[in-house]
């Protein structure tokens, strides 16, 4: 502001941009965001910065994020700056707010599909990221507004969160998150575990997940699918072991679960369809202290078949079980 257009070339760089807007591309849901690691599910972003940064960019994707929000000054110090700038350089805002990009992908990271009915998230990457869990492979779901398979997150920090027990938060292990476990070997730690999109678009998903497990997990081959339509999604697993195990998956979810035939159950307003594998029990987890701040109810399935599905799709009078 104080040598108009000097930061031009800086506001043109298309990984400026993509830094700023990565925030509005990760929203799902009216209120909620992507999360894994240590992130939070909710949506609350720094609306004194983010409409700055609209302003500059010309993103409306980003300035959308403030049309029916309030943001509150506070009581101390640490809230002046912020409320400075919303009194005086308020941008003005979109009177409308549009759906969000249908399709958001972040190269062998992250890819997120939504719709008015379902939106869908799979994350890829390797287990050694910034606040790392072991969640190669895990997929969060959401039907409209509501959270239907969602991440644990995390708890409120304590001395174990960065030490060498990490790992023993049930929240940060490969088996706090919904990528198969084998007999008892689960995702590890490591750079080398690693898992990458074979394909991303508005229709399906394939991530590769074949190295993303230790050796005695004995994966040979293993791609998780996700094929996409606005009424429905179908989950599938194909993998290939060296010796044969019962492969366990638990989905989380923080809504209420019903088991309405032997190969259905009833998330809220979602039914889910389960071939080739069994369900093995349904539990609520103790409240977390952090993410989501509820109990958590998980429902756990076993099989010894290296091929099974799941299909979510919207719970009418029309719907089959």
């Amino acid at each position: 502001k104080a040598v108009p257009h000097s930061m031009d070339g800086i506001y043109s760089m298309p990984r400026v941009r993509n830094m700023f807007e990565f925030i509005a591309h990760i929203r799902i849901g009216k209120d909620h965001q992507v999360n894994y690691a240590d992130g939070s599910p909710f949506f609350k972003p720094w609306l004194e910065d983010i409409l700055m940064c609209g302003e500059v960019l010309k993103s409306d994707i980003l300035k959308e994020l403030g049309v029916g929000k309030t943001s509150v000054l506070g009581n101390n110090s640490d809230y002046l700056d912020p409320g400075y700038k919303l009194l005086f350089h308020l941008p003005e805002l979109p009177e409308k707010v549009s759906p969000g990009a249908p399709f958001s992908y972040f190269k062998d990271r992250l890819a997120i599909i939504r719709s008015k009915g379902f939106s869908v998230a799979l994350k890829a990457g390797h287990n050694m990221e910034a606040h790392n869990h072991n969640d190669l492979g895990n997929i969060t779901v959401y039907y409209k507004d509501a959270p239907v398979i969602v991440d644990a997150g995390s708890e409120y920090y304590t001395r174990l969160n960065f030490s060498d027990k990490r790992y023993t938060l049930w929240y940060t292990r490969g088996s706090g998150h919904n990528a198969p476990i084998f007999g008892d070997i689960e995702q590890m730690y490591g750079k080398k575990y690693i898992a990458f999109f074979e394909r991303a678009d508005r229709k399906k998903l394939a991530v590769n997940l074949s190295n993303a497990y230790p050796e005695n997990a004995n994966v040979e081959k293993f791609i998780r699918t996700v094929d996409f339509a606005d009424e429905k999604i179908t989950l599938k697993d194909d993998f290939k072991l060296t010796r044969p195990q019962i492969a366990r998956i638990k989905f989380l979810t923080p809504a209420k679960v019903e088991k309405i035939s032997r190969n259905s159950i009833k998330i809220d307003n979602v039914i889910m369809n389960f071939d080739g594998i069994e369900l093995d029990k349904i539990s609520t987890l103790p409240k977390m202290n952090g993410s989501w701040n509820i109990p958590l109810t998980a429902i756990e399935f076993k099989t010894g078949n290296s091929q099974y599905s799941f299909l979510f799709q919207a719970c009418t009078e029309n719907t089959v079980l």
